[in-house]
Order: structure tokens, then C-alpha cells, then sequence
């Protein structure tokens, strides 16, 4: 589950790239003088709202993920995902309690959420929304 894991996140950041590339290309077009420091922003944004769409984003999605809180066992709502997601600021230091006991991220542990397989299998509403819940 942990290199799938992996894969999916690694699929989340292509797909922020991915988005990020039309966003700065419209700030060239328009001409609109962006700070150099803005545009780095606007990809860590995308990535901290990846999984606001039902605690999915395209990679959890790919793979049948899901982010739920662990106290209801309920897909988490987008606050939270967006405060999980604020730990991958911290780097390597975010990854290792995975190699604990919990095997969770520290993202995790401190929003008490948790990556499950989800039930619903994949189909092209659930891409499409994936796809909206990065583009939002």
C-alpha cells in the first residue's frame, strides 16, 4: 500500500505541475508582472487542496484512496485535508513516523486522518471530479 501510496502522490504533483504550467502561461499572456516568488505559491496551494474533493485527488483516486477522519470513520472534510497536507512543508521530517509503529504520516497522526482503500471503484465521474478538486 506504501508504494502506491508513493505513486499516487507522485501522480498528484505531475497533475499540479501539470495545472500549474496554463495558470502562469494566462499571467504571461495577460502580461500580468507576478512576483518569481508567486508562482512556486500557487503550486504549494494546489498540492495543500489536492484532496479537498472527498479526501481524493487524482492520484487516491488512480488507486481507490480515500482520506477519513479517524474519529468517525467518514471521508474527512476540506479543512482538514488542507491541514494534513501543510506537514509536506516539513519535508522528509513529514515521512518519517511512517517507518514508526502507526506507520502514518506526521500529517496524519497530528489531524487524525487516514489513507484507506476506498470502495468506490474508478469511473469517469470520479475523474472528472478529481480533476475539479485540483483545478478549485
Amino acid at each position: 500500500m506504501y508504494f502506491k501510496r508513493f505513486i499516487a502522490f507522485v501522480i498528484d504533483i505531475f497533475a499540479a505541475i501539470l495545472l500549474f504550467i496554463p495558470i502562469s502561461s494566462i499571467f504571461i499572456l495577460l502580461r500580468i508582472e507576478v512576483l518569481k516568488v508567486m508562482l512556486p505559491l500557487i503550486i504549494w496551494f494546489i498540492i495543500l487542496c489536492k484532496d479537498c474533493f472527498n479526501g481524493r485527488s487524482v492520484g487516491k483516486l488512480l488507486f481507490n484512496f480515500q482520506i477519513i477522519d479517524k474519529r468517525t470513520g467518514r471521508t474527512t472534510n476540506p479543512f482538514k485535508c488542507i491541514y494534513r497536507n501543510l506537514f509536506y512543508l516539513l519535508g522528509i521530517i513529514d515521512i518519517i513516523p511512517m517507518f514508526g509503529p502507526q506507520k502514518m504520516r506526521l500529517g496524519d497522526i497530528v489531524v487524525k486522518t487516514e489513507v484507506v482503500s476506498c470502495k468506490h471503484s474508478l469511473n469517469g465521474k470520479n475523474i472528472l471530479m478529481g480533476l475539479i478538486s485540483v483545478i478549485f
